[in-house]
């Protein structure tokens, strides 16, 4: 009935071809290409590949089939799945419906991505090794370095030489946790907790945090062209759907970049058709469009980066904002300064 060599008999991954019937759930395999056979251990002819028998995880069984009930196709879902012998591999798994010959079929891919997911694994426990032992051998020498800068027997040079090494130690901790950051939003391992708030309140408490520091330097930072003492933030709405603490790292990343090269940052939110636009903007030096054009980019090195940066900022927070469903640029010039713009849904 089906032409099997037309039809999937050489593809690499797994494929299986089902008559479509009212009940998802009892529809039997009338094709089963010889990746799916090696795949599975045996041949699924006359077998549903929907039965519990081969899904490790009921829960995910259900994600499966509610998905093609709902929307008609399934576009790559993981699962564990059960092997002929009780082994255990992970699947991802593709389907949707298709017309051969005027009949409806149930068409389906199954791929292994067993050797990924144990290379996930790994990076997981590398991860978790890092954050664990990383944090505590950094804790324990920036401690030890803060006894001896209070202590009374070292000379002037002396303290500079520890008030130094504290500082290697916190730009090192900083850099170790943006990079671990980094790694979990790359691969799409970066929980997002989505609620609705107030961006006043978010973008007011992120420059607030920069505060002291641009007074210590002489330094604006300005909502809506307003200064912060004089912000007057419960009389300003805008309310968006975003996860707090995510998006406050962006701010807080777009604000210390300004301050390195600015004397004056402003903050604007405005309100859009779908959503909001915030602005990050300086009056600092620019830059030019090669950087303009890398900055966003993992490893580019820009040609005005200030010491201490890791260059991993800027790339995180496209993954985040992205990840909202919102889009980040900027724009520059040299001289005229540099704006950073946020849309979000």
């Amino acid at each position: 009935m089906i032409n099997k060599e037309e039809y999937f008999e050489n593809a690499i991954p797994g494929i299986f071809i089902a008559l479509r019937g009212n009940d998802l759930g009892t529809c039997k395999i009338e094709y089963a290409n010889p990746s799916l056979i090696k795949l599975f251990g045996r041949d699924l002819k006359g077998e549903c590949i929907i039965s519990p028998n081969y899904w490790v995880k009921p829960e995910m069984r259900s994600v499966y089939f509610d998905t093609l009930e709902r929307e008609g196709k399934v576009d790559g879902i993981e699962a564990e799945l059960r092997r002929a012998d009780g082994s255990i591999f992970w699947g991802k798994l593709y389907s949707r419906y298709i017309s051969i010959q005027n009949t409806e079929w149930l068409q389906g891919t199954i791929i292994d991505i067993s050797k990924e997911k144990s290379e996930e694994q790994m990076l997981l426990l590398f991860e978790a090794g890092i954050e664990h032992d990383w944090k505590n051998y950094l804790t324990g020498i920036r401690a030890y370095s803060q006894i001896l800068e209070n202590g009374e027997n070292l000379s002037v040079g002396q303290k500079d030489f520890v008030r130094k090494i504290i500082g290697a130690v916190d730009n090192l901790s900083k850099g170790m946790e943006e990079k671990l950051e980094f790694s979990k939003a790359y691969s799409g391992r970066l929980p997002l907790k989505k609620e609705n708030h107030n961006l006043y309140k978010i973008v007011f408490e992120s420059a607030a945090i920069f505060w002291n520091l641009a007074e210590k330097e002489g330094k604006r930072i300005t909502i809506d062209g307003i200064e912060l003492k004089g912000f007057e933030l419960q009389s300003r709405e805008a309310d968006a759907s975003f996860d707090y603490n995510l998006f406050g790292k962006v701010l807080n990343n777009l604000i210390s970049n300004a301050l390195k090269y600015a004397n004056e940052i402003d903050i604007n939110i405005a309100r859009e058709k779908d959503g909001y636009t915030i602005t990050v903007g300086d009056n600092g030096e620019g830059m030019g469009a090669e950087d303009l054009a890398g900055i966003f980019t993992l490893g580019y090195r820009s040609n005005n980066r200030k010491q201490g940066s890791t260059g991993i900022g800027l790339p995180y927070s496209k993954l985040v904002i992205e990840t909202h469903g919102g889009r980040i640029w900027g724009e520059s010039e040299i001289g005229k300064g540099t704006k950073f713009h946020i849309t979000l849904p």
